[in-house]
């Protein structure tokens, strides 16, 4: 999920190409609704910028580490600072990228972020 319509665009059309299958939001509900259903999580990881407006994803990310959620999560953000990455990771982040990245990159953490992670109950679609 990205605060900016353009940047999502771009990032689909990255993951698109890469043969990654994702879903899309834009808005803080919808996150909580992707990741919420009666039988697990359809996703296997979540891009999560944290310019989204009406909400912290800061807050987001240790509602879903507290309810035992273990999906990966990669922060995307313009905060650069060392702090801001590592008060990110601390929190139960799986990595941070500093926009702007390449897409090559985010595609190829992704990837890794996936590597390392047990697969979630494989569905249809696999956020970014």
């Amino acid at each position: 999920m990205d605060d900016d319509p353009a940047s999502r665009r771009y990032t689909s059309t990255a993951l698109e190409e890469s043969g990654i299958e994702y879903g899309a939001v834009d808005c803080p509900t919808q996150v909580r609704g992707a990741l919420s259903s009666s039988d697990g999580s359809p996703y296997d990881a979540v891009v999560l910028d944290l310019g989204l407006p009406g909400t912290k994803c800061w807050d987001l990310l240790a509602e879903l580490r507290a309810e035992g959620a273990g999906i990966p999560v990669i922060f995307v953000s313009v905060r650069e600072s060392l702090e801001e990455c590592i008060h990110g990771l601390n929190l139960g982040a799986d990595d941070y990228i500093v926009k702007p990245f390449e897409f090559s990159e985010l595609v190829a953490r992704l990837r890794a972020v996936l590597r390392r992670s047990p697969p979630a109950r494989r569905r249809a679609n696999r956020p970014a």
